[in-house]
C-alpha cells in the first residue's frame, strides 16, 4: 500500500461460481501508511510545581494521550483528539501529584499509525 500513500482508491469484490459473477459497491478510501511526527518540547526533565506546563507539536491530525508509568493503576488519558498542536498556540497545563513522573505521549492519526516519546520530570511543592 506504500505506492497508494496520501491517494485516494476504490476497491470492491467480485464474487463468482458456476452459475454468476457478482461485483461488490466500489468503496472509495484514503490511504495512510505514514507515521506522525511527535516532538514534545515540554515538559522536559525539569522540576514544576503541581501545574506543568505542555508544548506539543505534530505533523497531522491526531489524538494525543500520556501514560504516567509511575502512577499506581496507570493507564491511558487524552490530551486533545483531532488536533495539530498541544499547548503551542494556547499554553496548556495539567495538574501532577507530587514526585517523579515518567509518561509516555502518544500521538495516532485516524489510519492507527502513531509515534511515541518518553519524558521525566518531576513536581515539588
Amino acid at each position: 500500500m506504500t505506492a497508494y500513500d496520501g491517494k485516494y482508491i476504490n476497491y470492491w469484490f467480485n464474487i463468482t461460481d458456476y452459475f454468476r459473477s457478482v461485483n461488490s459497491k466500489s468503496t472509495r478510501v484514503f490511504v495512510d501508511t505514514t507515521s506522525p511526527v511527535l516532538i514534545v518540547n515540554s515538559p522536559i526533565n525539569n522540576s514544576y510545581g503541581k501545574k506543568v506546563p505542555f508544548n506539543i507539536s505534530v505533523s497531522e491530525k491526531v489524538s494525543l494521550e500520556y501514560y504516567d508509568n509511575m502512577e499506581l493503576n496507570p493507564k491511558w488519558k487524552r490530551l486533545c483528539s483531532n488536533c495539530e498542536e498541544y499547548g503551542d498556540s494556547k499554553k496548556k497545563t495539567k495538574y501532577f501529584k507530587k514526585g517523579n513522573h515518567d509518561l509516555l505521549i502518544r500521538a495516532i492519526d485516524k489510519a492507527g499509525n502513531s509515534d511515541m516519546e518518553e519524558i521525566s520530570f518531576m513536581v515539588s511543592p
